[in-house]
């Protein structure tokens, strides 16, 4: 065995054992997050590679500012989502939360920490930036991610927090 074989043989174990030892980030790279348009609604969708398909968010109009445009928005959240999947994000603990960030309303996607690790998008400035994000992401989030609730409260201000874990959605 000349030495060519031998370093190529060492790599192929390298990587089946990295494989094997961290299914999440291999089954997360055969996932991602695109924008279709489902009964007249653009919507965002994850889907595996073998298929298995989970909407996400349904951008309806009337759930949205004026000024919104729910392709658009559609279009890149699932470009975020996507990218931060392929951040090595971890989707079995992903989460959606309304807050407020420069005295704006948001949504983010977050993570076990419940901070907002990648804003969404950004709502218009409203009185009360968290009610306003709250029942925006609660009219647009898929009805089967809300079960998982959670309530907080930072520094007076509540923010509502949705848990999902998406490999079990997916059938992971």
């Amino acid at each position: 065995m000349n030495i060519q074989n031998l370093c190529f043989n060492s790599l192929a174990v390298t990587i089946t054992a990295m494989v094997s030892i961290n299914p999440v980030s291999a089954q997360s790279s055969k996932t991602s997050f695109f924008c279709e348009t489902q009964e007249g609604i653009p919507t965002t969708i994850a889907q595996t590679e073998n298929g298995n398909m989970q909407p996400i968010f349904y951008w309806k109009s009337e759930a949205l500012p004026t000024e919104s445009d729910p392709q658009q928005l559609c279009d890149e959240v699932s470009q975020q989502l996507d990218n931060y999947l392929f951040s090595d994000s971890e989707l079995s603990s992903l989460g959606f939360k309304s807050a407020k960030l420069d005295k704006l309303p948001v949504i983010c996607a977050t993570e076990q920490n419940n901070e907002c690790n990648l804003v969404l998008f950004t709502l218009p400035p409203a009185e009360q930036p968290v009610d306003v994000a709250g029942f925006v992401l609660a009219s647009i989030l898929e009805p089967k991610l809300q079960s998982e609730r959670i309530v907080s409260s930072d520094r007076g201000v509540q923010s509502i927090y949705y848990k999902v874990n998406l490999w079990k959605l997916l059938g992971f």
